[in-house]
Formats: C-alpha cells, structure tokens, sequence
C-alpha cells in the first residue's frame, strides 16, 4: 500500500515554515510508525496530522501541542 502524509496545519506566523515537522516513518507489515517533532522555537499548538491512501484521506490524527525541540510517535494501522 503506497500512502503520503500531509501535516494539515501548524506554521510559524513569522516564517511561514511549519513548526511540526515529519521526521521518520517506519513500515512494519501494516502498520505505519510515524515520528512527528517540533522544529519551532516555541511550544507549539494542537493540531492534525492527514494520512493520505491514493489522494484520499484515510486517517486524522490529532497532535498534541508539543515543546520546541521535543517529538511525538503515532502509529497508523491499515488492512
């Protein structure tokens, strides 16, 4: 299964760069393990992660805001 990730929103009002960046994904048979940090020089706030199958959105993953420098693990499941 070919999937893309899109970050949904979260950008840095002075650049214009998103404060959270995907920095690893990990295929494991089905499962998707998806590495997510915050590149920003603040905490940042909550926000979406969209998991795309063939242009389609398949899964919204909601991301807890996150200190600057810190990263959060999610990990997506498909049949």
């Amino acid at each position: 299964m070919d999937i893309k990730l899109k970050k949904v929103s979260a950008t840095n009002a002075k650049t214009h760069k998103p404060d959270l960046k995907i920095v690893k994904i990990i295929r494991k048979n089905n499962k998707y393990y998806i590495k997510v940090k915050n590149i920003g020089i603040t905490t940042s706030n909550k926000n979406y992660l969209g998991v795309y199958s063939k242009g389609k959105l398949i899964s919204k993953i909601k991301v807890k805001s996150l200190k600057k420098r810190f990263f959060n693990c999610f990990k997506v499941s498909f049949q």
